[in-house]
């Protein structure tokens, strides 16, 4: 991923294996941190219209993209499904990197949810139904 070296450089206290375990967003905030240094508190954009094709540029404060990527950071969110207590952490920078080499979308989703999805029956235990899981939360 190119945004690795880019953050290592720019936040010299962060280890590259500190970088690749920070969630999705936390990697995002830190990168607009990072956007916010260089170049200011708005991060320049453009679209284009579908129906004429005219590109319209316009800005977004960085203010609003940090504090909707700060609400998203949190760390796992737990729930329960068919008797099984889940815990379903964010995605990584490397588990997003290892799930975009993988030749088809189900071997990608089977990936992230190896990672990021724990389950327990009801006693505690670690599940060994994690497959079937994987499928219904998959859908």
């Amino acid at each position: 991923m190119r945004a690795m070296p880019l953050l290592v450089v720019a936040f010299p206290t962060l280890a590259e294996a500190e970088a690749e375990s920070m969630s999705l967003p936390a990697h995002d905030l830190a990168l607009l941190r990072l956007h916010e240094q260089s170049f200011g508190i708005t991060l320049s954009a453009f679209t284009t219209c579908p129906c004429c094709g005219e590109r319209l540029e316009f800005g977004l404060p960085l203010s609003a993209l940090a504090a909707t990527l700060s609400s998203a950071a949190q760390t796992a969110r737990s729930f329960v499904h068919e008797g099984y207590a889940l815990r379903l952490r964010l995605a990584d920078s490397a588990a997003a990197a290892e799930a975009a080499m993988e030749p088809d979308l189900a071997a990608a989703e089977t990936l992230l949810l190896d990672c990021c999805l724990h389950a327990a029956d009801v006693n505690g235990s670690a599940s060994p139904a994690e497959a079937p899981l994987h499928r219904a939360l998959a859908r």
